[in-house]
């Protein structure tokens, strides 16, 4: 589908929150600096994300539709609540080998009081290569994020132990790669390296997730796998399993009765905290703009 106008996302996201009240991990789950359909879907969004999804999570699926995407949103959640604006855009019309997009989120991470507020900003940027072939399709992508910020200082342990900790500055440049094979424009299959120069006190470790996808006619889904080597070995006080390799798992499932209101659902379970998480979400789409929740 080609967009030759720009399409304007307004995402009003709540319940899910910064998970800065344990250090590690920080990004490799949906949180309020994404999109609502990569919230949705419950971060299933490997093999079937694009544009905003995919800048945030595998590139490679940014070139999977011919399309201009500019977005404007705004998420909300947690207690006491954290707040994102981001403003993101991916152009993946003006070439059908190349597509690139970028990002900037402005973050505020509530502590429990007023002056305990923390927060800063995020930087993305993203490139990807596509070849494409009759019935088959490879797409190569990789994206570079630096964030640069300030933990409230009531809501975050050491790293040793529960004790609350002086507040704590991040400023860290990290990068995911990605891979995606898409057959016969339905089968789907993604691999993506996330935190690949790995932050571990940064709170971006290094993890390897796993997708397949599948999309006929108004319905999409997908199940991934996320393989985390680092954290529980490296904090095994803040992982439900202790020490060890953690393996969570998500499934999202899309549907779109009409061409203009996607309805979303997706389950994740988190194996570092233990955390089963149900999201959902739907949308309007016209030709010109959507909006999305």
């Amino acid at each position: 589908m080609n967009l030759r106008s720009a399409l304007i996302i307004f995402a009003l996201i709540f319940g899910t929150s910064m998970a800065h009240a344990e250090p590690l991990p920080l990004w490799n789950s949906p949180n309020v600096t994404d999109d609502p359909r990569t919230i949705a879907l419950g971060g299933a969004v490997t093999t079937i994300g694009t544009s905003w999804s995919a800048l945030n999570h595998n590139p490679a699926g940014m070139n999977q539709i011919r399309q201009y995407v500019s977005n404007v949103g705004y998420g909300a959640g947690g207690d006491p609540m954290d707040h994102s604006f981001t403003v993101a855009a991916t152009d993946s019309l003006m070439n059908p080998a190349v597509s690139m997009g970028m990002s900037y989120t402005r973050l505020v991470l509530a502590g429990n009081s007023d002056q305990d507020n923390g927060g800063g900003n995020i930087f993305r940027g993203a490139l990807v290569f596509s070849e494409r072939g009759e019935g088959l399709s490879f797409h190569f992508g990789t994206s570079f994020h630096h964030s640069s910020l300030d933990l409230p200082s009531s809501d975050l342990p050491s790293e040793t132990s529960d004790e609350e900790s002086p507040a704590t500055s991040i400023s860290a440049f990290n990068m995911n790669a990605g891979f995606l094979l898409v057959i016969a424009n339905k089968f789907r299959v993604g691999v993506l390296g996330r935190n690949l120069l790995s932050r571990l006190s940064s709170g971006q470790s290094r993890d390897y997730v796993s997708g397949v996808g599948l999309v006929l006619g108004p319905a999409a889904l997908e199940y991934s796998a996320t393989f985390d080597f680092e954290t529980c070995d490296a904090h095994p006080q803040f992982c439900a399993g202790g020490s060890g390799l953690a393996v969570s798992h998500a499934t999202g499932v899309e549907f779109t009765p009409t061409i203009h209101f996607p309805i979303r659902f997706g389950y994740r379970y988190d194996t570092i905290r233990d955390q089963h998480v149900v999201s959902g979400g739907f949308g309007f789409i016209s030709t010109g703009f959507s909006l999305e929740g």
